[in-house]
C-alpha cells in the first residue's frame, strides 16, 4: 500500500495516465509502428523513472 501511495504522488505517473487518455496523438495510430510507440514510450519512461525513485527512496 505504501508503494501505491508513492506512485500516486509522482507527477510523472499522472502525466503518463493523462497522455494515454488524451484523445489526440502526436503521431496517429494509423502509422504502423510509430503510432503505437508514441503511446508506449511515455508510459515506459514514467515506469523507469518511478522505479529509480523507489530504489533511491528504499536505500535511505
Amino acid at each position: 500500500m505504501e508503494t501505491l501511495k508513492k506512485v500516486l504522488k509522482n507527477p510523472m505517473v499522472w502525466v503518463a495516465v493523462v497522455y494515454l487518455l488524451f484523445p489526440a496523438d502526436l503521431l496517429p495510430d494509423a502509422l504502423p509502428v510509430v503510432g503505437t510507440l508514441d503511446d508506449l514510450v511515455p508510459v515506459f519512461l514514467s515506469l523507469i523513472l518511478q522505479a529509480r525513485a523507489n530504489k533511491k527512496y528504499d536505500n535511505h
